[in-house]
């Protein structure tokens, strides 16, 4: 997630390197700590699902396998 929000904020700074789009900079300085934030929620809901679900799921049973 942290990556792609990354590569978003390249494209932007990139487009108003060219001098094709005019971003504001504080606002793509601004999205950098948004992103983070983003991944940091994404991680924790992701920890929490698993947690839920006790564990990694139906891998762990078919590892246990016959």
């Amino acid at each position: 997630m942290l990556g792609l929000a990354l590569i978003l904020i390249a494209i932007l700074y990139a487009a108003r390197a060219a001098g094709e789009e005019e971003p504001p900079l504080p606002v793509l300085i601004g999205m950098v700590p948004g992103a983070l934030l983003l991944s940091g929620a994404v991680a924790g809901i992701t920890h929490a699902v698993r947690r839920a679900r006790g564990g990694r799921g139906a891998r762990a049973d078919a590892a246990d396998g016959p």
